[in-house]
């Protein structure tokens, strides 16, 4: 059973709760009608004054987190999802929180403040991560405002393709501040001596990540720049196990199909081994147009494949010109009684199968310099 007296006390306690409750909605919302009464949040606090020298704000950028999110090799773009924090003053929110009962802070919806024009560096496109989601900014007493920004860039990369799959690839990620000249606003790195990058299951962050400010004027506008420098490099197991290794075995097969057929259709066996051979190859060059850029030079693979066609094809070729000798050689030996040393020689099975051996060992050397090479 519930004593009267201890549900009276009970009504009084939550009466008091919300009474003080009240008063701190009725506080704070005081306070945000006295800051934002003449406030316009599409206006810059920090103007350009003829012959003056004002202070110098800074819009402060703290990098905590990067993952590569993806390399698209084909349009030279890196997708980065970046986590930020921004800090900067907007003397126009700053109040004295003996004035308001204490309050320090308060959070309003990122659209009712003005906001840093900071965008991201030479980036394709931007995407939030939340896209339905409104963010909001913490504004401190003293007219600080916090921001964080969690969002995907394509940041445009340059890229070198020459020792694919094995290549590295140098990308910039960088931040830039516009203004008036004269505006007194500037861009200030508070990012962790060493930000955190992390990889994705095809590229490794490689070595220590740089950092480089630019500040340039142009026109009476002025640009301060944050760039970070950082290197992948691609893991390259997929390509050499389901690419490189199954081709050069399939190379190889293909060889010992050739040189060591002994049947009375040798020649038609070699040149339908060859042409399978080298449509089955055109499939690895089709995956590489797809998943590379078209440039003026040929990737690492690519030439790796090119190399392994050739082997195979000139192998057919220098096989038929010695059925062909050898043939030649047969029906000359039948029509003439004399036989002379030549035609010995080139009749002879003893010397056909060695200068075959010959020719396949010679084949396999080159297709394992190929591969090497193509390592290297």
């Amino acid at each position: 059973r519930f004593h009267p007296m201890r549900i009276s006390q009970a009504v009084v306690w939550l009466l008091t709760c919300y009474e003080a409750f009240a008063d701190s909605l009725n506080t704070t919302n005081e306070l945000i009608d006295r800051l934002f009464k003449d406030y316009n949040a599409q206006a810059s606090p920090y103007v350009r004054r003829e012959g003056t020298q004002g202070s110098s704000h800074a819009v402060s950028l703290r990098l905590n987190r990067a993952i590569i999110a993806s390399v698209n090799e084909r349009d030279w773009t890196v997708s980065i999802l970046v986590s930020l924090n921004y800090k900067w003053i907007d003397p126009r929110l700053a109040w004295d929180p003996a004035t308001a009962d204490g309050v320090s802070g308060i959070s309003m919806k990122s659209e009712a403040v003005w906001l840093p024009d900071v965008y991201p560096w030479e980036s394709q496109k931007i995407s939030p991560v939340f896209k339905d989601l409104t963010k909001s900014v913490i504004i401190a007493h003293d007219g600080s405002v916090y921001s964080t920004a969690y969002q995907v860039v394509n940041y445009i990369c340059q890229m070198k393709f020459d020792a694919f799959p094995f290549d590295t690839q140098d990308v910039s990620m960088g931040f830039t501040l516009d203004g008036l000249i004269g505006t007194s606003l500037t861009l200030v790195d508070l990012s962790p001596q060493q930000p955190e990058i992390i990889s994705n299951s095809e590229w490794d962050v490689e070595g220590e990540i740089t950092r480089e400010e630019y500040r340039t004027e142009q026109d009476g506008v002025q640009s301060h720049r944050i760039v970070f420098h950082f290197t992948l490099v691609r893991r390259a197991f997929f390509w050499i196990f389901l690419i490189i290794i199954p081709t050069l075995l399939f190379c190889l097969v293909t060889l010992v199909g050739i040189f060591f057929y002994e049947g009375d259709d040798a020649v038609q066996n070699a040149a339908s081994i060859g042409l399978t051979t080298m449509t089955s190859l055109m499939l690895v060059v089709t995956i590489l147009s797809d998943a590379l850029d078209k440039s003026d030079n040929l990737p690492g693979l690519g030439w790796f494949v090119f190399v392994e066609i050739s082997v195979v094809c000139l192998s057919v070729i220098a096989l038929l010109i010695f059925y062909m000798i050898r043939s030649g050689a047969l029906k000359y030996s039948r029509n003439k009684q004399d036989r002379c040393k030549i035609v010995s020689f080139l009749t002879s099975k003893r010397v056909f199968r060695a200068a075959k051996f010959t020719l396949f060992l010679l084949a396999i050397v080159a297709l394992v310099l190929n591969t090497i090479l193509c390592w290297n």
